[in-house]
C-alpha cells in the first residue's frame, strides 16, 4: 500500500469528525460575537527546491524575538488549527506549557503538497521529505527565526517528521513524532508468519485498511519490501 493510499484512508476515517467539530467551533464562535483578527497568524508561502511554492500558516507573538520555531507539516488542512487559535486567544491561556505556546516558539504550518491549500503543487512520486527539508531550511533563514526548528504531530504527522529527518536538514535539532512507527514492517501484521488478526480487524473498523489487503501477501514479498523501502 502506498504512503499516499494509506494517508488518503486515514482522511476518510477521520474527516466527519473533524469537519464537525470544526463547524461547531466556528459556530460557537460566531454565537459569542467575541472571534477576534488578531488569532497571532498570517498565511505566508514557503518556496521549496522543485520550484513550487507551499503555502502555510505562521503563528507569531511578532514581538520580533528571534525564537525557535516548531514545523508541522499536515494532510488535514491547516486550517483547523487557526479554530484551536482562534479559541486559544479569545479564552487568553496562553501559559508556557500548553500548544501554540508562542511566548517561546514560533510555529509554522504546512498542508502537504497534493492537500487543501496545497492541492494544486504537483504530489505524484514525489518525496514529501525533501519539502521538510526545504521548509526547515526556509524557516532558518527568516528574520524571526533563531535557526533551530522543531517538529511534532502524531500518525502522519509523525510520519513525515520521519522522512524529513531522513534528508538531514542542518538546522532540524529536534522531532517529536507521535502515533506512528518509523517503519511499516511485515512483522506488524504477520509476527513470525502468524496473522494479526485482532489488529487488522481493528484497523478494518477504524477505515485505515482491508483485510484482504494483507491476507493477498501472506509471505515477505515485494509489497512488503516496497512498503518498508517507502517509510523507512
Amino acid at each position: 500500500m502506498s504512503l499516499e493510499l494509506w494517508v488518503r484512508l486515514r482522511i476518510k476515517a477521520r474527516r466527519d469528525l473533524a469537519l464537525k467539530t470544526a463547524f461547531l467551533a466556528l459556530a460557537l464562535l460566531a454565537a459569542v460575537g467575541q472571534a477576534r483578527a488578531d488569532f497571532a497568524y498570517k498565511e505566508i508561502e514557503i518556496p521549496v527546491s522543485d520550484g513550487s511554492v507551499l503555502k502555510a500558516d505562521f503563528y507569531s507573538l511578532g514581538d520580533g524575538v528571534k525564537k525557535p520555531t516548531i514545523l508541522i507539516q499536515t494532510p488535514y488542512n491547516k486550517k483547523y488549527y487557526r479554530v484551536y487559535a482562534a479559541f486559544k486567544k479569545l479564552y487568553d491561556f496562553e501559559f508556557s506549557n500548553s500548544f501554540f505556546d508562542t511566548i517561546f516558539y514560533n510555529y509554522v504550518i504546512v498542508d502537504w503538497r497534493g492537500f487543501y491549500a496545497n492541492k494544486n503543487v504537483p504530489a505524484e512520486n514525489y518525496d514529501r521529505g525533501k519539502d521538510g527539508r526545504d521548509i526547515i531550511e526556509w524557516i532558518a533563514r527568516q528574520s524571526w527565526s533563531n535557526g533551530k526548528v522543531g517538529t511534532e504531530g502524531s500518525s502522519a504527522l509523525g510520519l513525515i517528521q520521519y522522512l524529513t529527518a531522513r534528508r538531514r536538514p542542518p538546522h532540524l535539532v529536534c522531532r517529536a513524532p507521535w502515533v506512528n512507527d518509523f517503519k511499516n514492517e511485515y512483522e506488524d501484521v504477520f509476527y513470525g508468519g502468524d496473522l494479526k488478526r485482532e489488529r487488522i480487524e481493528n484497523q478494518q473498523k477504524l477505515g485505515f485498511h482491508t483485510k484482504d489487503v494483507y491476507l493477498a501477501h501472506p509471505t515477505k514479498d515485494n509489497f512488503w519490501k516496497a512498503l518498508e523501502s517507502a517509510t523507512d
